[in-house]
């Protein structure tokens, strides 16, 4: 629960909860399928997911004073970063077969990943990637929002910084057979979802991430196994 820096403000409180669900023990997505020569899908995101915002925050702060949300300058990056989440929920629902009157995959989803602050490190690294010995190469991410990058001026963050606080401007990752790549894009371009290939599964000596920054230019940022 993330109470509210304004007085005024008109919902004083920010609460995070847990879901709960059900799964079909056959539809599971669980990892234990990747290979290298995989291909990672980024899914879009124009927002910050509701994650990071602390950072925000404090960036708007920094650019507009200490009471930044009384400041009329502010008002367009205020609405800019309270842009809605994407919602991939029943697009990866569709592709996981929940439609099929048998439960069958439409296409089969070896890893998934939602990408809060710090996630390309930790969900896709260290809780997927390296502990099967795989790695990863991502030169083709989404730029960030707008708002994206004027928050990591005013901060002065660098590329590493930005990664490990925000998504970068995809919200998911997915993992799928080159052969399936079709059938991703044209379902997604049904849901409405903009997709793209992002890079590679591979396999190295020493596991690492490897991502071609969009927030600078020639940037790479890298990414190992924590001890």
């Amino acid at each position: 629960c993330i109470s509210s820096e304004n007085p005024a403000a008109g919902v004083k409180f920010n609460w995070s909860g847990t879901m709960l669900g059900v799964y079909h023990r056959r539809l599971m997505i669980t990892g234990e399928t990747l290979a290298s020569g995989m291909l990672v899908m980024a899914l879009r995101e124009r927002g910050f997911r509701a994650n990071g915002i602390s950072s925000v925050r404090k960036a708007l702060a920094m650019r507009f004073g200490v009471e930044w949300w009384a400041n009329s300058e502010a008002m367009p990056y205020i609405q800019a970063a309270a842009e809605p989440s994407v919602l991939y929920d029943p697009f990866l629902q569709d592709l996981n077969g929940w439609h099929e009157p048998n439960f069958q995959p439409v296409v089969k989803i070896h890893g998934i990943v939602h990408l809060s602050g710090g996630a390309f490190e930790g969900k896709l690294g260290n809780d997927i990637l390296f502990p099967r010995g795989l790695s990863a190469e991502l030169d083709n991410l989404y730029n960030p929002p707008a708002i994206m990058r004027d928050c990591a001026d005013w901060r002065g963050l660098d590329d590493d910084e930005c990664y490990r606080t925000w998504n970068g401007g995809q919200g998911a990752l997915a993992v799928i057979s080159p052969d399936d790549l079709s059938q991703f894009l044209k379902t997604a371009t049904r849901y409405g979802i903009e997709a793209v290939c992002c890079g590679l599964i591979t396999k190295r000596d020493e596991p690492v991430i490897r991502i071609r920054s969009m927030f600078t230019p020639g940037t790479w940022v890298t990414y190992t196994a924590t001890p």
